[in-house]
């Protein structure tokens, strides 16, 4: 019998199709950095017997493989490819944070959206794979997407087997943001946050932690006004700061010469924990400081 042309030349499918023998033989392809054949056979496969039987064993190195060539196309497709097979509709953890994972240090940011757009709320939202998305979303410009995610943690959407909380998804983010000195982006976070808790039936993700966590940034960036704006917004929204919270903001305050708003912050926020005394001494010290120094 010979051999065809084309894709099928180096390959012949037996009439009885073993998947698992194909697999194996497609993920040696990939291991011998055969990309291209192994790609063929697939489609190959795919378009003569079908890819009901096929695994997640086989996408995830072809995937891997797809993104270390830069074929992100094949990405796509592999995807796909996957959601025609019910028994991988839904991908395990451990496959959405290997690819995203790889995306993501690739800087391949539009491959992840479009993972996101192909599976949606089937893609669970652990703090690596929250991560993933988040970024991605923010480093391509698309605030949408990031308030879709952000959407989903409001409404509880969390997707299969999720562990974290939503809580926790949000601050482990937010604090990503300001340790990476990403402030503009802690904000827009926490703004977008804001905003989608008002949507019927939503969950609360921002609390007493989110505003800490956000002042901390505004007093690391020197920024004395947002530290005292936001400060007073955190008690208007029934959070009380702690101790370290307000330390943190007066003594920025006094740093940079606002005394008055140092005095304002230390009558106005009763923090049990506060010596006040230790506070209202250091803001008398500055004055005293600037009173004595020759003009």
């Amino acid at each position: 019998m010979g051999t065809a042309t084309g894709e099928q030349e180096w390959v012949a499918i037996p009439e009885h199709h073993d998947a698992q023998l194909m697999e194996k033989k497609m993920i040696k392809l990939l291991e011998n950095k055969s990309f291209r054949h192994a790609l063929n056979l697939f489609r190959f496969v795919r378009r003569t017997v079908g890819i009901q039987e096929y695994s997640e064993e086989l996408f995830l190195p072809f995937i891997q493989s797809a993104i270390r060539v830069g074929k992100m196309d094949v990405v796509e497709y592999m995807l796909k490819s996957m959601t025609e097979i019910p028994n991988l509709s839904v991908p395990s953890h451990h496959f959405w944070r290997t690819i995203l994972k790889y995306l993501v240090s690739r800087k391949e940011y539009a491959a992840c959206l479009s993972a996101h757009d192909i599976f949606g709320a089937k893609i669970p939202l652990d703090n690596n794979i929250f991560r993933c998305l988040i970024t991605a979303e923010m480093e391509m410009g698309v605030p949408q997407h990031a308030r879709w995610v952000l959407k989903r943690l409001v409404l509880n959407d969390r997707g299969p087997g999720a562990h974290h909380d939503a809580h926790w998804l949000f601050n482990a983010h937010l604090l990503l943001c300001v340790n990476d000195y990403q402030l503009d982006r802690a904000v827009q976070l926490f703004r977008d946050a804001q905003a989608l808790e008002k949507i019927d039936g939503a969950e609360k993700i921002v609390n007493a932690t989110s505003y800490s966590t956000l002042i901390m940034g505004f007093v690391r960036n020197n920024s004395t006004l947002e530290s005292v704006q936001s400060l007073e917004e955190m008690q208007a929204c029934g959070f009380e700061p702690d101790h370290d919270i307000c330390r943190m903001v007066i003594d920025c305050c006094i740093n940079y010469g606002k005394t008055d708003a140092a005095r304002m912050i230390e009558e106005r926020f009763e923090c049990a924990s506060i010596a006040k005394g230790k506070f209202r001494g250091s803001v008398l010290s500055m004055d005293r400081q600037r009173s004595n120094s020759p003009r």
